[in-house]
């Protein structure tokens, strides 16, 4: 009797065991599950972007200025604004330097 019980035991312990891992599988599974539909979500959300409403938008706000980006034609023609200014300021002193130079 012994013998058969102690088989028993061990099956019911083996039962047992079984049913733990089971259950944390059943967690995991579930975990997985949530992420899974959260993914899901996310890629039909980003799905139905408009991405050609959005770079209209982009194109009228960049013609304001909005974002503070110039193209390279812009800064060069500020550029030369400023060049232009600041050479006859320096331009006028060199002159009268070199004039109370001589």
């Amino acid at each position: 009797k012994n013998g058969l019980r102690g088989a028993v035991l061990e099956q019911y312990e083996y039962f047992v065991e079984a049913s733990r891992e089971m259950s944390t599988m059943g967690r995991e599974v579930a975990w997985i599950r949530t992420l899974v539909e959260r993914q899901q979500e996310v890629l039909m959300s980003m799905k139905n972007i408009d991405f050609g409403t959005g770079l209209e938008e982009m194109d009228e706000a960049a013609g304001d200025d909005e974002y503070g980006y110039l193209s390279d034609e812009e800064k060069a023609f500020q550029d030369a604004g400023r060049d232009d200014s600041s050479i006859g300021s320096s331009s006028s002193e060199e002159s009268s330097g070199k004039g109370n130079a001589r």
